[in-house]
């Protein structure tokens, strides 16, 4: 897990890049309320795919970065802004991320974190690897090609 605070200066791009030596595939990216603001760019949901992010929690998302991370296939959750003030909410803290249940699981002490799940369309954009592999699966299927009459 990798929490980054809405106090850390920088932009979320340059904290990754900068500390990569703690960003390791598969870690979950928690951040504060509006994830995201002023990330109008594909970019931003991208360099924290390519780094091999599991899937970036927060309370609350701007809306051009939670539709560019799903569009790219990176699961972007709410988490209930009551659930942030755990102490076990700690940098490097060890989780396992359940995409399936929507939960987070600290593996310390297997506390379960709910979290509110996607809508079935979204979750299948993610499960399809984001918006072009959504989109090439369903049109790779004949019965999505026909032209109504």
């Amino acid at each position: 897990m990798v929490p980054i605070a809405p106090e850390v200066p920088g932009t979320v791009s340059e904290i990754l890049v900068t500390n990569n030596q703690i960003v390791q595939p598969g870690d979950v990216l928690m951040a504060g309320a509006n994830m995201g603001v002023g990330s109008s760019r594909e970019q931003a949901a991208e360099v924290l795919k390519h780094l091999g992010i599991a899937a970036v929690i927060a309370p609350s998302f701007a809306g051009i970065f939670y539709r560019n991370a799903i569009n790219l296939g990176l699961p972007v959750l709410v988490i209930p802004e009551a659930e942030l003030n755990r102490p076990e909410w700690v940098d490097g803290a060890s989780v396992s991320f359940d995409f399936d249940q929507a939960s987070l699981t600290f593996d310390e002490d297997h506390t379960v974190v709910a979290l509110e799940p996607l809508p079935d369309f979204l979750r299948a954009l993610i499960l399809d690897g984001g918006l072009v592999g959504h989109l090439e699966k369903r049109f790779a299927d004949p019965s999505h090609n026909k032209v109504p009459h």
